[in-house]
């Protein structure tokens, strides 16, 4: 009975000890909104969250923003002034 017991509480510490060790954490993110002027076009390339920089690598370019709602490609919760940065 006691091995029993005793695997159980294993299984029990590695399950919580795996949870922690692979939780996600967010390090930097983007919405690209420059809220409260109402306006998709002029976006934001500053972080929401955390500290970073957004470059456009491997000879593509980041060039406008536009709304960041079209064809449903957004799970920002902001209405008003979502923005997206164009890619090309």
């Amino acid at each position: 009975m006691t091995k029993i017991f005793t695997r159980v509480i294993m299984a029990i510490i590695a399950f919580l000890l795996g949870s922690v060790l692979y939780a996600q954490t967010t390090i930097t993110q983007w919405n690209f909104n420059s809220y409260p002027d109402g306006n998709t076009s002029t976006g934001s390339m500053t972080p929401s969250i955390g500290t970073g920089t957004v470059a456009a690598i491997g000879g593509s370019t980041a060039s406008a923003f536009n709304s960041g709602a079209s064809n449903g490609g957004s799970s920002d919760p902001e209405t008003e002034d979502n923005s997206g940065l164009t890619v090309s």
